[in-house]
């Protein structure tokens, strides 16, 4: 059994880390504390962190189980 796969993405608007944790044997993952993007000047919300993360599990063929 091969160890998982830890990817991180740290957003330095929130100072918080999102990580991507895979199995290499199943590509089955779980994305843990993901960021919603908050601009209190506007009050907008985007999602540009988060789609850092999925766009790494579209490329790493990942299939994401949980969302923790």
């Amino acid at each position: 059994m091969q160890q998982p796969i830890i990817h991180s993405f740290f957003d330095p608007d929130t100072s918080t880390v999102t990580h991507v944790v895979s199995d290499p044997d199943t590509r089955c993952a779980a994305i843990i504390d993901s960021v919603l993007d908050f601009d209190p000047k506007s009050g907008r919300i985007s999602h540009a962190s988060a789609d850092r993360a999925l766009d790494y599990v579209r490329q790493a063929g990942l299939t994401v189980e949980w969302l923790l």
